[in-house]
């Protein structure tokens, strides 16, 4: 159906029209041409010769088509290989990269692990400066306890139970320190499981190993020959007081504590001490224990 102008009216012909009747003609032209010439040899054969030419020319489009292509191809596979080793490049750069922040992140941990050993080492001698500080103030108290200076190898007066009560001990203990409490424990196991001879020496290192935070003290000759002093002093405190019945000797270098006696109501303010330390300080209380265990395996010893 034939198009309306603006006007209303059909307008002919149309696109669609002349397309119709162009084809019409050429394919009338070709029967006509057909008819005509049909019989003609020499027609046929120009037309013949005509196709072979266009056929020739149509394959020699084709190889340089072809030749065209194969360029084309090289090309772009030559721009993919070129991308390919770009991206190789940029993952070995991102490999690299990132073992670089793996070293980082390893270093930030050892780093970290160092400030930790530093804090630990600081912490681990403010505890010695109150350990040493402590021990200083137990001195003090029980300085103005001592009666005379004791020789050697003196030996003094035992007190008996009704000058010194149970509860006499009790607050002595109250108000003693580590240190001082660790010295009357230390008779007190010697005397009971009848060890002869207390070595200072072997004592002093197994309260470092046992009741301070780190073996490393065991090397600090200053820190051991301190406590072996206090510990000697604090011993002889409580001798002369009464406390307890020892004898003090020198041998090889060697402070010797031989124990006589030990007041009844002191060993059982200990125990009641202990009990106490068992519920309020349990790690505490394990290592009465020990030292208690290990001066039983001492025992008898001359």
């Amino acid at each position: 159906m034939s198009k309306q102008s603006n006007n209303g009216k059909c307008s002919f012909p149309d696109k669609k029209d002349m397309t119709y009747w162009i084809i019409i003609l050429v394919l009338f032209s070709i029967g006509a041409f057909t008819v005509y010439y049909g019989s003609d040899k020499d027609v046929i054969s120009h037309i013949g010769f005509g196709g072979t030419i266009v056929s020739i020319l149509l394959a020699l489009i084709a190889i340089i088509y072809s030749f065209y292509q194969s360029n084309t191809y090289e090309n772009a596979t030559h721009k993919l290989d070129t991308s390919a080793v770009k991206i190789e490049e940029a993952t070995n750069k991102l490999s690299n990269v990132s073992e670089v922040e793996k070293v980082v992140d390893e270093f930030k941990v050892e780093v970290q692990d160092m400030r930790t050993s530093i804090h630990g080492l600081e912490t681990i001698l403010g505890t010695v400066h109150s350990n040493v500080g402590t021990i200083s103030k137990d001195w003090e108290s029980l300085r103005d306890s001592m009666l005379t200076t004791q020789s050697s190898n003196s030996k003094v007066e035992f007190a008996d139970n009704q000058n010194l009560s149970f509860e006499y001990f009790k607050k002595v203990i109250d108000n003693g320190g580590n240190l001082p409490f660790f010295a009357l424990e230390l008779i007190d196991s010697a005397y009971h499981y009848k060890v002869n001879d207390v070595y200072l020496t072997r004592w002093t290192r197994f309260y470092i190993e046992t009741f301070l935070p780190s073996s490393d003290f065991l090397n600090n000759v200053d820190l051991n020959r301190n406590i072996q002093t206090y510990l000697d002093v604090f011993i002889m405190a409580f001798n002369q007081v009464g406390f307890i019945g020892s004898e003090r000797r020198n041998e090889n270098g060697n402070r010797i504590i031989r124990v006589n006696q030990v007041n009844e109501n002191l060993s059982k303010a200990l125990d009641e001490e202990l009990r106490k330390i068992k519920q309020n300080d349990p790690s505490r209380h394990d290592n009465y224990l020990k030292l208690r265990g290990a001066m039983e395996a001492y025992k008898g010893e001359n």
